[in-house]
């Protein structure tokens, strides 16, 4: 329960330096083109079975991780009122409450969806003036406080909230503003004269100078009026929020050490000089404190006695934005959903295991940005960073920023532009540089030396590590590749491998491999410099490697070799044998660079869609992302170490991203329940409520064309949902992006539809079935046959015949739609494998392209949806008749209204509604007239549009006008329609005109209907 502020307060500050610092926190947002009703989130709550209901300026909607769902009605008929639905609270029952505009209260049933408006008994003039909020007590009550007025417990016998109901006795004439039951069930009232606590064990009431139950909270708080805000959090710590008209108190309370803290002028001063005004606090499950409100977000940390703010100001993907935060609310997965005037965002602080290292100088908040291109631990245990711009930062094996002789000697030394690090046996630190300078800290003097061996011929050394006798072995831009003997201070050139050098790897044998851009993987043997194999992609069949493009090498045994070339390649060191896992057989992406091996066995991987985590004999792969804590998709090549405590510290284009293997991975996996989240038969949605009470999905036979959507109701992680239709098919399907399962024209028969996410071992988990049984048509039963076998003979051969000319005319008309839609969807999903195999190459490379290729597959996606709810709409029975076209009709201009803002106005005289049209011609009717209207108000921008459809002699007109609208014949999607609606109106023998002039754009379409069907004109 929250209580809404009215007020704002002006705080003064100086800036804080701390708080000019990027956080680390990474947000998902989820706004109108997530399908949210409106960017205004009032509130949040999550029911039993884990679906998110969410209220807006523009009402509700239920959630399940993909899909919304609108409630503007419930399955009673009650409609919801309208307006904005300011607070959401679920009872013990899953019962949904919430309070709306004019203070009206009510309860959506999230199990059947029906809707129940609450009476309160109270003067409705007084009520509709005074605001406020619901609370479920530990007792499975709901109480409700009207500000500044009265409190009441709902009766449920008499569906009614009641003061008379309600045993929280307040003293005098004090108002409630708040309501809080702590865990010892003590109700602490929030009121215009102060704080005042209800022990319902003895019905005491304890107040300032009234304290009954010696409480010394009641004393630490005595001093305040008009408490607003009550709060015990998990430390027994007690928080209260004053705010009178002289000023805003925000004060918290230790009644183990009886110390009063006040934290206004502490969050005013992390604000720096901004307006903002608390809504409310809340300890999350990680024991983090958490304040929210008007320009208010942000992490109480009273050990310390100071705040976190939370800014709303950061450039990013995977920031936050917000004006005003109503709530926060916690999930069973830990996830933390802010409702604000931006959207809904969601975060989880304790699931982003995978922690940004931001580059700084000790005693310096200034943040350094250039791209990382090493990191290293050294034996002492401090991490040394090296950049392409900054040279070499130092830090404590805490990630703390430290003065080292290293960093400090380099930065006066001139080194900027490092490129590798390594730490040799005796201590001593060579850098390799631009140009060719090498840099080395000598850990006997403390001192650094800076040389450009000629042996490099000024090429930038990319790579540096040290074999079995001591000996480095450099490589370089160029391609050589560079042996250093440190006892006699000789320099060799031992290859030239032709090709940036990447990765430079010693083996457990002390021999050299190197990887390059462009040349394949080369093994050398370190005693004589001789190249022993090298590997390319192209060699024969079952010994290539997929790509002469390398960026790492990872020895994984004594006898695989793991490189990162277009996918894994697992090189077999007797056989030679190299085994592919690539995007083709599970990889997620074959955009991958840096590799690194925990102490389990897993490989880590970067790539283009994050971190990547792969248990080679398992062939199982996980993803990290934004919500793991992966801010980015942009790591630099070979950058990646392990430290000793077996955290992975990875490279990226600005920073470093660190992580515990241990922390993060699923070692105990369990894959989560999947559950029915909707189903659709002929196009109509049926409650699932229904379906969940008779255990069984039962259809007609002419209602076997069924959609099912699934969700595993998660929303930290994102799993694969696998499906399949016993009866039908023997082997599971997975459901890809959309998670939903669509059957056609299935036989008449018994079926058992089976839904499950897969176990580590590529398995079922626990499966969720529906039984489907769909009902043969009454003339294949037996009494039907029966009945026949005692009629005419004649009469049987004459009903026969008839049946079979009218289905066979359906099944023609049936068969000639779906084969238009089957080459439609094949045609479409061609285009989206060829898009998708683009955007996918194009994601590293170009963003901006790739965002363009997946647009384009959004659209067709949407496209080939709307094409097979126009099939299926055809071809339902319900919809022969006139009414019905006539009512598809204002459905497809109300889209076009809602969507594009434009005016249309559709006049369709009444001698239309007598007319009765067939399944094909009502098919290519309607089509014909949504692409016309789609040509005129989506492709032309056209801000008005008439359109008229009459009926007269014989002659059916259907005209859309557009005034002051020229249609722009280049675009290629418009020649597209028309050419579509010309060929469609060829088939129904009606003529098309367009007329396109400086009045404006005009589409007609005539048609002469005849009682045989239409005729040509």
């Amino acid at each position: 329960m929250y209580h809404l502020l009215v007020c704002l307060l002006i705080i003064l500050a100086p800036v804080s330096v701390a708080n000019a610092q990027l956080q680390q926190y990474l947000f998902s947002h989820i706004g109108p083109n997530n399908g949210l009703a409106s960017e205004h989130v009032l509130s949040v709550q999550q029911d039993r079975k884990g679906f998110i209901w969410i209220s807006t300026f523009n009402g509700l909607q239920r959630y399940d991780g993909q899909r919304f769902i609108g409630i503007r009605r419930g399955s009673n008929g009650v409609p919801l009122p309208e307006g904005m639905i300011h607070n959401l609270l679920l009872d013990k029952n899953d019962r949904l409450w919430m309070i709306m505009d004019g203070m009206k209260v009510g309860y959506l049933n999230t199990f059947d969806f029906s809707f129940h408006n609450i009476t309160i008994d109270y003067p409705k003039e007084k009520r509709e003036k005074a605001g406020g909020g619901l609370y479920v007590d530990a007792d499975g009550d709901v109480l409700l406080v009207l500000t500044a007025n009265a409190l009441f417990k709902y009766d449920e016998s008499r569906a009614t909230f009641s003061s008379s109901k309600n045993n929280i006795a307040l003293p005098g004439n004090w108002k409630p503003y708040y309501l809080w039951q702590d865990g010892q069930r003590n109700y602490w009232i929030g009121t215009d004269s102060g704080l005042v606590k209800y022990n319902p064990r003895n019905r005491s009431i304890s107040f300032r100078n009234n304290n009954a139950d010696g409480d010394s909270v009641i004393e630490a708080f005595a001093d305040l009026r008009q408490v607003v805000f009550a709060y015990r959090d998990p430390l027994n710590t007690f928080w209260g929020i004053s705010w009178p008209a002289s000023k805003l108190t925000i004060r918290s309370y230790e009644p183990a050490t009886n110390r009063k803290n006040d934290w206004d002028q502490i969050i005013g001063k992390a604000l720096s000089n901004k307006y903002y005004a608390p809504r409310g606090l809340h300890a999350t499950r990680d024991g983090n404190i958490w304040i929210w409100g008007h320009n208010l977000f942000g992490k109480v940390m009273p050990a310390t006695k100071n705040i976190e703010i939370i800014r709303n100001d950061i450039p990013g993907e995977f920031s936050i934005r917000y004006d005003n935060i109503s709530m926060i609310f916690e999930d069973r997965e830990s996830n933390i959903w802010i409702s604000s005037d931006k959207g809904l965002f969601r975060f989880n602080p304790a699931a982003q295991k995978f922690k940004v290292l931001r580059n700084r100088r000790p005693g310096n908040d200034s943040i350094y940005t250039p791209d990382v291109t090493d990191v290293l631990q050294t034996r002492n245990g401090n991490i040394l960073v090296s950049t392409w711009g900054a040279g070499v930062f130092s830090y404590d094996s805490n990630l703390n920023p430290i003065k080292t002789a290293i960093s400090s000697q380099g930065e006066k030394a001139g080194e900027g532009l490092t490129w590798c690090i390594h730490e040799r046996e005796n201590g001593d630190v060579v850098r390799g540089n631009q140009d060719g300078y090498i840099f080395i800290y000598r850990a006997a003097s403390n001192t650094t030396e800076k040389i450009r061996p000629p042996v490099f011929e000024n090429s930038t050394v990319r790579q540096v590590v040290e074999d079995k006798t001591g000996k480095l072995w450099f490589g370089t831009q160029r391609g050589n590749i560079v042996k250093w003997d440190p006892d006699t201070d000789s320099w060799t050139l031992v290859q030239k491998l032709q090709s940036t050098i990447a990765r430079l790897l010693v083996d457990s044998l002390g021999n050299i491999w190197a990887s390059t851009s462009s040349n394949g993987v080369f093994h050398i043997n370190s005693k004589n410099g001789k190249v022993v194999k090298r590997y390319t992609g192209d060699d024969e069949p079952g010994k290539a490697l997929r790509s002469n493009s390398s960026s790492d090498i990872l020895q994984y045994d004594d006898s695989t070799m793991v490189i990162a070339a277009n996918g894994l390649n697992f090189v077999n060191l007797h056989s030679g044998d190299i085994r592919h896992f690539s995007f083709e057989n599970g990889l997620p992406t074959n955009d991958i660079g840096n590799l690194a091996k925990d102490k389990k066995g897993f490989i880590w991987i970067s790539s283009g869609l994050g971190i990547l985590n792969h248990q080679p004999k398992k062939s199982k792969v996980s993803s990290y992302n934004a919500t793991d804590g992966v801010h980015t998709n942009s790591f630099s090549t070979a950058s990646v170490t392990s430290f000793y405590d077996g955290r992975i510290a990875i490279g990226t284009s600005h920073d470093v991203i660190v992580f515990d293997p241990a922390e993060v991975r699923f070692d105990n996996y369990i894959p989560p329940k999947v559950e029915i989240s909707g189903i659709s038969v002929m196009n109509k949605y049926l409650p699932t409520d229904s379906i969940e009470k008779e255990k069984v999905l039962t259809l007609r036979h002419d209602q076997n064309s069924i959609l099912v959507e699934f969700t595993t109701l998660t929303y930290q992680n994102l799993y694969g949902i696998y499906y399949k239709l016993e009866g039908l098919e023997d082997e599971w399907n997975e459901t890809g992006v959309v998670k939903q399962a669509v059957y056609s024209y299935l036989p008449a028969g018994n079926y058992e539809l089976k839904i499950a996410t897969y176990d580590l071992e590529g398995k079922p988990g626990q499966i969720t079935s529906l039984p489907i049984v769909v009902k043969a048509p009454f003339w294949r039963s037996t009494w039907f046959y029966s009945l026949l076998a005692l009629s005419l003979a004649g009469g049987l051969y004459w009903l026969d015949k008839q049946r079979q000319v009218r289905v066979k005319s359906e099944w023609q008309m049936r068969s000639a739609i779906a084969g238009n839609l089957h080459e439609d969807v094949n045609s479409t999903l061609q285009n989206i494998n060829v898009l998708s195999e683009i955007a996918g190459m194009k994601a590293s490379t170009d963003p901006e392209k790739s965002k363009e290729f997946i647009y384009d597959i959004q659209q067709k996606s949407r496209n080939m949806v709307i094409a097979m709810n126009d099939v299926l709409w055809s071809i339902d029975p319900a919809n022969d008749s006139m009414p019905k076209t006539i009512e598809r009709i204002h459905e497809v201009a109300h889209a076009m209204r809602s969507r594009h803002g434009a005016t249309v106005l559709v006049n369709i005289e009444k001698n239309v509604s007598e007319l009765n049209f067939n399944m094909k011609f009502r098919h290519e009717f309607i089509i014909i007239y949504k692409l016309a209207i789609v040509s005129l108000v989506e492709l032309s921008h056209a801000k008005l549009t008439r359109i008229n459809l009459d009926f007269e002699k014989g002659l059916l007109l259907l005209s859309l006008n557009a005034p002051g609208t020229n249609m722009e014949r280049k675009d290629h999607v418009l020649n597209k329609n028309i050419g579509e609606m010309e060929a469609r109106a060829r088939t129904i023998s009606a003529l098309l005109t367009i007329k396109d002039d400086n009045s404006g754009s005009t589409i007609t379409l005539k048609v002469r209907i005849e009682k045989n069907g239409s005729k040509k004109i």
